[in-house]
């Protein structure tokens, strides 16, 4: 049997959801999308956003992230990324989405930890 880990999971927390996405966030993004969507739908008040298992995230992707963004703080709500690795956040920062997305200042995973 092959068993995949889905590309997203959502998951309540107190003010809100966490939403965790694995993998690389770059073509065949339906699911994701769906699942977004319903996040939004909510209205939560928080977004916590877990990029710990993406190492990348293509044009397409960043366009997600933007997409979540403005269509929670539509809502009133707050976006925040709270687990990101060093090479996602360079890619983020590359695009200026750094500027836009808050990252939260412990949110950078130091990959030579074990």
């Amino acid at each position: 049997m092959d068993f995949q880990t889905p590309p997203i999971v959502v998951k309540p927390i107190a003010d809100g959801l966490r939403v965790v996405l694995s993998g690389p966030i770059h073509t065949n993004t339906a699911w994701i999308e769906r699942e977004l969507d319903k996040v939004v739908a909510q209205k939560p008040g928080v977004v916590e956003l877990d990029l710990s298992g993406t190492e990348h995230i293509s044009s397409l992707g960043l366009g997600i992230l933007v997409k979540l963004h403005n269509a929670i703080k539509a809502d009133g709500g707050a976006l925040r990324i709270v687990k990101i690795l060093p090479k996602t956040r360079g890619i983020l920062r590359a695009a200026y989405l750094d500027r836009m997305l808050v990252i939260a200042p412990d949110a950078v995973i130091d990959v030579g930890r074990t």
